[in-house]
Parts: C-alpha cells; sequence; structure tokens
C-alpha cells in the first residue's frame, strides 16, 4: 500500500492512480518533483498520464513529462504526436509542426501524424507546406478517402480566408464600435424592452454557421468538409443524421439563414473562442468561424451596420452584468419557449404574467425521448407548429426567452416581426432549470 507520493517511482504506478483518481498528482504538494524523479517504465503508461493531466488542464506539468518521454522514446511516435497537439494549445505552432513531423516520419501511414500536421501548416499559414504533406500520401480505403478530401478543403478554406485574420477583424469590429461588450448590451436590451420592442437577439456558434450556404460553387468546393460538419451537428442536435439529405430540411435551414441579419443583436465567435479553436486544430471550429464571418461580410472591418457582440452573451449577461436580475424587476409579461418544462412554471408561481409557454424537444443535453425510445425531433412537427401559431399573435410588449437550439431560431426572427422581444438564452436555461431564476 502506497502511503505517501514520495514512495511513487514508477511513470506506470501514476498511471495506475490517475485511472482511478484523474486529479491525484495536481493534489500532490510536489507534483512537478514527482514527474521529475518519476522512472519512466512505459511510453503508453506516460502518455496516458499525460492525457490525464491536460484533462485537468496541467498544461505546463503534461509539457514536463512530454519533455521527458521524448528523452527516453526517440522513436516514440505517439509521444511527438502528442507533444505536437500539446505545442498547438500554447500557439507555438513552430514547435507543434516539428513535433508533428517527426511523429509522421516514423509512421507515414498514419493518417492521424499526417492530418495533425497538415492542419499545424495550414493553421500556421504555410498552406503550401500543408499541401506538400497531403501529395506525400495516397488514402487507403473510402473513409481515409473522404478525410483526405476534408482536409483538402480546409486547407483551401485556410488559404482563402486565414484563421489569423478572423482576430485582427474582430478587433477593428470592436474599435469602431460594431462590436458590444456585455455592459453595453445590457443597455442596448434593457432600453429595447422598456421602448417596448420589437427586437431579437440571436447567437450564431458553430452549429448555425455549419449550415451556412453560400452558392453551388462553393458547396461543391468545400463539399466533404461542409458534410462533416453537418452530419456533426445534425446527430448532436437530433441524436441522427437522417436530415443530411433532406431536401426540405436544407430548404428550411436556408431560409433560416436568411433571417439572421435581420436581428438587432447578432453574438458572433469572440476572440476568446477562436483562440481556443486554433490551439485544438479544429477543422470543425475553425471552418464554422470562417463562415459566420464570410456570411456576415466582415472580413473588411465593418459589420456594415449591424450591431454584434460575443455568442456567449447570454452567459456573459448573466456573470458580468445584472441583466436578468433587472429583466425580472421590471414584472413586465412573458413568453418561455425552450426544452425545460419546470421554467414557465417557476414564472407563474412567483405571480409573473406568461401567456406563451412552448416546451420543445432539446438536443443532446436535454433529449426528449418518443414512444419509440428514440431523441424527438423539434423539425418539421414542433417548429410548424409554433411559429405558425406565434405568427398569428400581436406579440407586443412581451419578452419572449428562447432556448430551442438550432431550429428553434425560426422563433427570434418571428417573434421580433410579430412585436415582441426575443432574447436567445441557449444554454442559459439548462442552468436555470437545475439552480433557479434569477428572481
Amino acid at each position: 500500500m502506497i502511503n505517501s507520493s514520495t514512495e511513487i517511482k514508477d511513470i506506470s504506478i501514476i498511471a495506475d492512480i490517475m485511472a482511478n483518481d484523474g486529479g491525484w498528482l495536481q493534489r500532490q504538494p510536489n507534483s512537478a518533483g514527482i514527474i521529475e524523479a518519476a522512472n519512466i517504465d512505459g511510453e503508453i503508461q506516460g502518455l496516458n498520464v499525460v492525457i490525464y493531466l491536460v484533462r485537468n488542464n496541467d498544461h505546463v506539468l503534461a509539457d514536463q513529462l512530454l519533455t521527458r518521454l521524448r528523452g527516453c522514446y526517440p522513436n516514440g511516435g505517439l509521444t511527438f504526436y502528442h507533444s505536437a497537439t500539446l505545442a498547438a494549445h500554447f500557439v507555438d505552432y513552430e514547435k507543434s509542426a516539428y513535433f508533428a513531423s517527426r511523429a509522421l516520419s516514423l509512421s507515414p501511414t498514419n493518417f492521424e501524424f499526417r492530418s495533425l500536421l497538415t492542419r499545424v501548416y495550414a493553421i500556421w499559414g504555410d498552406k503550401e507546406k500543408a499541401r506538400c504533406v497531403l501529395r506525400n500520401a495516397l488514402p487507403r480505403h473510402r473513409g481515409e478517402r473522404f478525410e483526405y478530401e476534408k482536409l483538402a478543403q480546409f486547407v483551401d478554406l485556410c488559404d482563402e480566408y486565414p484563421p489569423a485574420k478572423l482576430r485582427t477583424t474582430l478587433d477593428s469590429l470592436k474599435s469602431n464600435g460594431a462590436y458590444s461588450e456585455p455592459g453595453g448590451c445590457r443597455e442596448m436590451i434593457l432600453e429595447r424592452i422598456r421602448d417596448g420592442g420589437p427586437f431579437s437577439m440571436v447567437r450564431i456558434g458553430d452549429g448555425e454557421a455549419a449550415w451556412h450556404r453560400f452558392d453551388a460553387y462553393d458547396e461543391g468546393r468545400f463539399a466533404c468538409l461542409y458534410r462533416s460538419n453537418r452530419s456533426e451537428f445534425l446527430q448532436d442536435w437530433f441524436g441522427s443524421t437522417s436530415l443530411i439529405d433532406n431536401d426540405k430540411y436544407i430548404e428550411f435551414s436556408q431560409s433560416l439563414q436568411n433571417t439572421f441579419s435581420v436581428h438587432d443583436l447578432i453574438g458572433i465567435n469572440p476572440s476568446e473562442r477562436l483562440k481556443h479553436e486554433e490551439s485544438l486544430l479544429s477543422l470543425r471550429g475553425i471552418s464554422t468561424a470562417i463562415n459566420t464571418f464570410r456570411f456576415l461580410d466582415l472580413f473588411d472591418g465593418s459589420s456594415h451596420g449591424r450591431h454584434l457582440c460575443s455568442n456567449s452573451i447570454n452567459l456573459a449577461l448573466m456573470t458580468e452584468t445584472d441583466f436578468y436580475q433587472q429583466l425580472f424587476r421590471m414584472r413586465g409579461r412573458f413568453g418561455i419557449i425552450t426544452s425545460q418544462p419546470s421554467l414557465a412554471a417557476t414564472l407563474r408561481q412567483s405571480l409573473f404574467d406568461v401567456p406563451y409557454d412552448y416546451v420543445v424537444p432539446g438536443d443532446s443535453r436535454n433529449f426528449h425521448l418518443g414512444a419509440d425510445g428514440l431523441p424527438e425531433c423539434q423539425y418539421p412537427e414542433y417548429v410548424e407548429k409554433i411559429d405558425n401559431d406565434l405568427s398569428s399573435k400581436d406579440l407586443r410588449g412581451i419578452v419572449f426567452l428562447v432556448a430551442a437550439g438550432y431550429v428553434g431560431k425560426r422563433y427570434l426572427a418571428t417573434i421580433r416581426a410579430r412585436g415582441g422581444v426575443a432574447i436567445d438564452v441557449g444554454s442559459l436555461a439548462d442552468y436555470w432549470a437545475r439552480n433557479g431564476l434569477p428572481i
């Protein structure tokens, strides 16, 4: 039995302990000393410890261990692979490319190693080297062909719209006043509520952006990349990818996209999120962020009259301002559209006037199961019924809190068109259902 961390001599023992207690090492008073003194008795065991450390956001300690592993296993492809991903987290693309190149040279047929190196070069800005990595390989089977096609399309997208330009564009939008911080958003929304509306706030995240459609040429040019992004999000939203080739659903997504520009406040990827996606070398996160900026025509540094903010504004209004407390103190009339049925009941119990209350199926965080045991889908029956009902109402003077996922973005535009105020609260509804409304 181990009585103290001073008895730990082998990295394999540390790995066994952390398999049951992932945070054990960080709680030790001298975790760095333990890593430095440990006997490295297995590459995989050491990498398992690295993985636990990364999961707990201790990237510095993970880097220390990887340095030791590279010394012990100079031909360890997996060690260099994990070293490359960690270097990308630190936004050191030069080091990341070096480690990824070492990993690929040790295992030239390893697709994950080649994918990593391609993404590093593409995001770093060296598109020719990214293309060269792909030209030096041939896909071995159907699945790999699709993945290579997706990578090639990602390289081309980054070539035309460099990821680094997203953040410089965002800086320009902030400097010219087109992008508001949470305090400014608070004042804007409360003022419009006091004026009686209409007003709507929408948040465009990577889910919405996955369905941005520009033209037939663009759809063909980036077909594999777009299909992958859309399939992942259909699985997340609806628990199934069955709608990926559904013409009616594609038509719906196009009509929904057409409503985004009419909203008074539009949430887009903030700088912190952009940096995060780059550090993950994320095909999905970076490509959808690029397409949000393309869709809103932001790359010239102008919002073209639109008011922009972070797409995490729903949460920032709670953590950085007193917006929701002020909203509920106004004791106005409310509408609720959410997968959390308790919220409307909570407001009514507190004597709020809630004339409209719609419960919709949730997404992967809160799936509603049908009689067949499969997740219920909000499209098409729910969205058509609710949208038609809203379209028949006079919604002036009513503030709607809308948390209905991608499909539910349709309601925001309809509420605004009928004179109401629509606030896209998103996942905040799940938080309120667990912790209570700020009333």
